[in-house]
This record gives structure tokens, sequence and C-alpha cells, in this order.
């Protein structure tokens, strides 16, 4: 069974106890926690993923990092990964657990890639255009390429839309060399 199915299933078993115990919101801000070492951490990932280093040391570990910052459930959420041999799984199942969240919040998680850094009315401007188009709350998260020249790249759920100089003038370009729009 591939990593990502089996941290699917433990994200949804998290998270269907998470919203019976009414603490989902606890929990998220533990997977956020939790997924913010990761990225800065990459040592720690691979150590996780490593068969040389035993399942009990790896939970030794993980406890030190996590103990006193993080809900008890979730402690003992890691415990269960450990004795399932599971812990590798555990940065996916951060990402999937904020995906059932969302989902459960009516949020949905935005790309957008820009030129320059936003700048507060842009977001706000943002946040409202992905609501009409998808009736949900946005969270938006953004990035920089100034090689898109100007304008913006939203990608929300499976769509993009490429709004970007470099996209019209690349459009533009597919017109003139076809003849096709």
């Amino acid at each position: 069974m591939s990593d990502f199915r089996i941290a699917s299933r433990y994200a949804k078993t998290i998270f269907d106890l998470a919203v019976e115990r009414k603490i989902e919101d606890q929990i998220d801000k533990d997977m956020d926690l939790i997924k913010s070492i990761f990225d800065e951490n990459r040592s720690l990932v691979l150590m996780l993923r490593s068969p040389v280093i035993k399942d009990d040391k790896k939970l030794r570990i993980i406890h030190r990092l996590f103990e006193g910052r993080t809900q008890e459930i979730t402690l003992k959420f890691f415990e269960i990964l450990s004795r399932k041999s599971r812990l590798s799984v555990l940065p996916i199942l951060t990402e999937l657990y904020k995906v059932l969240y969302n989902q459960h919040r009516g949020i949905v998680q935005a790309r957008v890639t820009l030129a320059m850094q936003p700048y507060p009315e842009m977001e706000e401007i943002l946040s409202a255009y992905v609501k009409d188009i998808t009736g949900k709350q946005a969270k938006l998260e953004f990035e920089t390429d100034r090689e898109i020249i100007g304008g913006f790249i939203l990608n929300v759920e499976d769509k993009q839309l490429d709004r970007s100089l470099k996209g019209q003038i690349n459009r533009m370009r597919a017109v003139l060399t076809t003849g096709k729009k």
C-alpha cells in the first residue's frame, strides 16, 4: 500500500476522532506545528523514513520534540503510528489532515503566484474572488515569481487561472504562430 493511502487513512482517523471530541481546531494547530518543523528540518523527515532507526527511538525523538507543545491525543496518536511502524507517513499525514480540516470548515486552499509581494488590498480582492468562484472561504498562499512579469496565476482546487503578463504573451504567440485561438 502506498504511503499516501496509508497516511490518508490515518489522517481521516485522527480527524474523525478530533471532530468527535470537538478539538479539531487544536489538532489542526498541532498539525501546522508538526508540518512547520518538518519543513524546516529535512533530516527529521529522513530519520522517520529510515528503516535502520528503530520505531521506539523515532517515537522518543518525536515525543521530545512535541511533548508540551501539542495535545495529549496527538502524542498518543504518535504512539499508535509507532506501534504500527507508520511514523514515516507523518509528514504526509499533516498535509492530508489540513485538507480534511479545510473541507470540514468550508475553506479552500488557493495558491497565488505574483511577480511581486502582495499588498493587503490585493489579498482582500483575491480572497473575495476565490469565494465568488468556489463559494468557499479562501486561505491564500502567496509565492513570487518575477518571470511572470505582472498579473497573477491563481491555483485553486483543480483549476488554474493564468492572468499573468507572461501567460498573455505566450497565448498571443501561440495565436500568431498557429493562426488559431
